[in-house]
C-alpha cells in the first residue's frame, strides 16, 4: 500500500477511482439535478479535484483538454469555480478557442452563484472595454459586488477608483476616485507585489483616461502618487509618448500598434500599454 502527505492526495485517489471505473465499465454519468444541495456539492467537488490535477497539480501531468472536461461536469452541478474556470480557458483561449461570449457567459454564471473573483473578473473587463465591450453600469455592479460580499477588496477598491475618475457624464465623481484610490495604503500593498503591479496599471490608465482632469484635480493625483510611493523629489512632468498594443522583446517592450482598438484574438501575446516619461526635480 501507499499513503498520502495530505488529504488532498486520498480525495483525489478516490475520484480518480470512480472516475475510472464509470468509464471503463461504460457507466451513465450522475443526473445533476435531484440531488440535496450538500450532495451535488460533493459530486461536484469530485470533478473539481480531477479538473485541478491536470490543471496545476505539481505532481500529475497537466492536460487541459482533460481539466475542461471536468470542470464541465462539477460545473453540471452548479460549481461557482468550476464555472468561473471555464470562462477563463475561453478567455485565454486554452484548450478551446478564444471567444468572449462564451467567457463571459461562464463567469456571469459563476458571479451569480457569489464567486467574488468572476465579479472582480467581470468589473475589470466591462471597465476595460478590451476582451468584452466597455460597460460601465455593469463594471460598477460587479465591482461593488466584491466590496460588499468581502468587505475589504484592495483590488476592487482600485478600479472603483479608476471607475469614478474615468465614468461618463455626471457618473464621475474625482472625490471617490481619490477615496477608493488611498484606500490602498503602502502598508497594505507592501508585502503584495501582484497587487503593487495593478496599482501603477490602475493609476497609469486613471490618468491616461481621464482627460476631463482640472488641473486642480490632476495635482491632488500626482501628489497621492507621490505620497504613496515615497518619492523623494517631486513629479515635475508626466508626459504620455504613446499608446496602443506592445509585444514583449529581448529588449523590453516594444510598440506594434497605435490604437487600442483592437480585437481580444489579436491579444494572446500582447499586451494593452503606455509609454511614458516622468521627469523629476533635479534631474536632468
Amino acid at each position: 500500500g501507499h499513503g498520502h502527505r495530505d488529504w488532498w492526495g486520498d480525495r483525489h485517489e478516490a475520484a480518480a477511482k470512480v472516475d475510472y471505473i464509470t468509464r471503463i465499465l461504460v457507466l451513465p454519468e450522475l443526473p445533476a439535478t435531484g440531488w440535496s444541495d450538500n450532495a451535488k456539492r460533493a459530486l461536484a467537488e469530485d470533478q473539481i479535484v480531477l479538473a485541478d490535477g491536470y490543471s496545476y497539480e505539481k505532481r500529475l501531468t497537466h492536460d487541459h483538454e482533460k481539466a475542461l472536461q471536468y470542470y464541465k461536469k462539477a460545473a453540471a452541478f452548479g460549481e461557482e469555480r468550476a464555472l468561473f474556470n471555464i470562462g477563463a480557458y475561453y478567455h485565454r483561449g486554452e484548450a478551446v478557442s478564444i471567444d468572449p461570449q462564451k467567457a463571459e457567459h461562464f463567469y456571469v454564471k459563476s458571479a451569480e452563484q457569489g464567486y467574488v473573483d468572476a465579479h472582480l473578473r467581470l468589473g475589470k473587463l466591462y471597465l476595460e472595454g478590451v476582451f468584452l465591450p466597455q460597460n460601465f453600469a455593469k463594471a460598477k455592479y460587479h465591482l461593488a459586488e466584491v466590496l460588499r460580499l468581502t468587505e475589504d477588496n484592495a483590488e476592487a477598491s482600485l478600479y472603483l477608483g479608476r471607475w469614478y475618475c474615468t465614468a461618463p457624464g455626471t457618473e464621475r465623481d474625482f472625490s471617490r476616485c481619490l477615496a477608493y484610490l488611498q484606500d490602498n495604503t503602502a502598508a497594505k500593498r507592501k508585502d503584495d507585489t501582484g497587487l503593487e503591479s495593478t496599482f501603477r496599471s490602475v493609476i497609469a490608465a486613471t490618468l491616461i483616461e481621464g482627460s476631463s482632469f482640472s488641473d486642480d484635480e490632476l495635482q491632488k493625483l500626482k501628489e497621492f502618487v507621490w505620497k504613496t510611493y515615497q518619492l523623494n523629489s517631486h513629479i515635475s512632468s508626466f508626459d504620455q509618448l504613446s499608446s496602443g498594443v506592445f509585444e514583449k522583446t529581448a529588449e523590453g517592450y516594444l510598440q506594434v500598434e497605435d490604437t487600442t482598438d483592437v480585437h481580444a484574438e489579436s491579444l494572446s501575446y500582447k499586451y494593452l500599454g503606455v509609454s511614458f516619461k516622468v521627469g523629476m526635480l533635479g534631474i536632468n
